[in-house]
């Protein structure tokens, strides 16, 4: 993100009164550069979701203090259910908090029992889930199966816009992760096109962790662009 000399002020007075030399960058580790990150969790909710989407829920407060001891200050999630079809089933729908106890409860009282156990139109509920959150700092998608809708991924990678995309992608059959292959490839362009990453394997927690940990390891700096020399103090 590039920013002017002249929004210095907006981060507090130990930055005021201070030269900064043409692209100078403040790093990850000075936290008050990002105080805030929204996430959004596309949730699949079709029928072999319910034994993966609890372990997440559980975890939930891991990843935040996860999170937490990376760059970020406040972190609050928003909830986006789909299922197949896209719009079937009680799904779950919740504004981005910070009570991470509520977040927990509406994914565990969610209905995952909707629609079948093959590859789920992803591409639409990215779409849909972006149109619901657009000010999303980072979205990740959690499914078992690739995307059934891969006609969508130009439409998909649209509404995503600056957001960074991720998915976890989890099943309990290794067999099914290793023949997953080219089918996944859809998901791949959206992740490798805004700076994202996609993750396979058995296990729901671990694959989520692999994103926080992503997230925390590649979080966005802010730079400064001035003149050399330049002093954007209030003197």
């Amino acid at each position: 993100t590039e920013v002017s000399g002249l929004v210095l002020k907006n981060f507090g007075d130990k930055f005021l009164n201070t030269s900064f030399k043409e692209d100078t960058v403040i790093g990850i580790n000075q936290k008050s550069t990002i105080n805030n990150l929204k996430i959004l969790l596309i949730l699949d909710q079709t029928g072999s979701q319910d034994a993966f989407q609890i372990p997440i829920a559980d975890a939930i407060e891991t990843f935040v203090a996860k999170l937490r001891a990376g760059p970020f200050r406040n972190i609050s999630f928003a909830l986006f259910g789909f299922s197949d079809p896209v719009a079937s089933g009680n799904l779950i729908r919740l504004d981005y908090t910070e009570d991470y106890d509520l977040i927990k409860s509406t994914i565990k009282s969610g209905d995952f029992a909707a629609g079948g156990d093959d590859v789920e139109p992803g591409m639409s509920g990215v779409i849909q889930g972006m149109s619901a959150f657009p000010d999303a700092d980072e979205v990740i998608l959690l499914t078992d199966n690739p995307a059934k809708d891969p006609f969508l991924t130009g439409s998909a990678l649209r509404s995503l816009a600056f957001t960074r995309f991720h998915v976890s992608l989890f099943n309990t059959d290794d067999n099914l992760i290793a023949n997953f292959g080219n089918n996944v490839i859809f998901y791949e362009t959206l992740a490798t096109q805004t700076g994202g990453i996609v993750v396979r394997s058995t296990s729901p927690v671990e694959n989520f962790t692999a994103v926080v940990d992503y997230i925390t390891a590649n979080a966005k700096s802010i730079r400064l662009l001035s003149f050399t020399g330049a002093n954007y103090g209030m003197s």
